[in-house]
């Protein structure tokens, strides 16, 4: 029988995947067919489509990070970009996976800077 971290961590790791896939097919510039065939979002839907989104600005206006609930309820998991993470939380058990480089977390800030900029 698997532990909590155990299970924790393959959730985590299968939406890193899953983020991952995501976000190198936006990096190529695929089209709508590619999407529908591979079954996966495009970038922007991805982002808009989570459950809760929390961003940090300083007094002076200048956007500095977020934090996206890609799900919730058994596991939770968000991506922080301040933190260039997934977290995982399964009642008092947590799992972190760090992103390989800044990247991705650069490109979510912009796109959900741009996005709260309409706001």
């Amino acid at each position: 029988m698997k532990t909590d971290l155990q299970l924790l961590e393959e959730r985590v790791n299968k939406a890193y995947d899953y983020l991952m896939e995501v976000y190198n097919a936006y990096v190529r510039g695929e089209d709508e067919d590619f999407y529908e065939e591979n079954d996966i979002e495009e970038l922007l839907d991805y982002i808009t489509d989570s459950y809760d989104l929390e961003y940090t600005k300083t007094l002076q206006g200048d956007f500095r990070g977020c934090r996206l609930a890609i799900a919730l309820g058994g596991p939770n998991i968000y991506i922080d970009t301040q933190e260039n993470r997934l977290e995982g939380y399964w009642g008092g058990t947590k799992f972190y996976k760090e992103f390989g480089s800044w990247e991705v977390c650069n490109e979510i800030d912009d796109i959900v800077e741009e996005l709260v900029s309409y706001q």
